[in-house]
């Protein structure tokens, strides 16, 4: 949904750091977004992104002359990244920036305590009490509202099947989230995929505490990306 610079320059700070350690990368704005043409095949928006991504790898592997690429996405484009890792073996590894997450037993049990916590309060009165001396807003239209955007997100068993897929071909996934939406403690990742399959040699989790989905504190934002540069240069030195 936003285009390739990311929330607050994510992508824009993260290329430079990968620059910086070596890495060539490409960062680019799906089709009819941004910079972006709108493409003229009549496709579904998954195969869309399907057809940017494959054209993106073909231009990097072009330029550079790599054999193979590391896939990011991050939240709504993880699907698409995702889903290429799966099939495509040019893909030797991939990052999910707040991904795909499961609301478990323990996921409810840590909800309870942060809606108890000082700290939540603390956050959320520190982020919205410039908003709370504003206008007031006026209030939502009756009905429901029209759906803009769909996101099909693969169900559990179908997400756990590709991680085993993944794990078998030992392909390296870094896994980062902050504590918004679907997940909210340390641990919480393998609680929801514990499948012995999954070989956890290959699997890395990042949980950065009190981020919120966008990474909107700058302090916790370059200790993500940091932790990104850190993770590709120890798996593709």
């Amino acid at each position: 949904m936003n285009h390739r610079i990311g929330p607050y320059r994510f992508f824009v700070d993260l290329g430079r750091r990968l620059a910086e350690a070596g890495f060539s990368s490409l960062r680019f704005d799906g089709s009819g977004l941004g910079d972006s043409d709108v493409r003229h095949e009549a496709v579904s928006d998954a195969e869309r992104a399907r057809l940017d991504l494959e054209d993106a790898i073909q231009l990097v592997t072009r330029r550079t002359g790599a054999s193979s690429v590391v896939v990011i996405g991050y939240c709504s484009s993880v699907d698409a990244a995702h889903a290429l890792a799966v099939r495509d073996p040019r893909v030797a590894g991939a990052i999910h920036v707040e991904g795909y997450a499961y609301r478990n037993s323990t996921f409810k049990l840590h909800a309870v305590r942060e809606l108890l916590s000082r700290e939540r309060w603390e956050r959320y009165v520190a982020r919205r009490y410039p908003a709370l001396l504003g206008p007031v807003s006026m209030p939502p239209p009756s009905g429901e509202p029209e759906s803009v955007y769909k996101r099909d997100l693969p169900t559990w068993s179908a997400f756990t099947q590709d991680l085993e897929q993944l794990s078998a071909r030992r392909l390296p996934l870094l896994c980062i989230y902050g504590s918004d939406a679907d997940y909210n403690h340390e641990g919480q990742f393998w609680e929801m995929f514990g499948s012995p399959r999954i070989d956890r040699r290959y699997v890395d989790v990042h949980f950065a505490r009190g981020a919120d989905h966008t990474f909107y504190d700058p302090t916790l934002r370059r200790g993500v990306i940091a932790h990104i540069v850190d993770w590709l240069a120890t798996r593709f030195p």
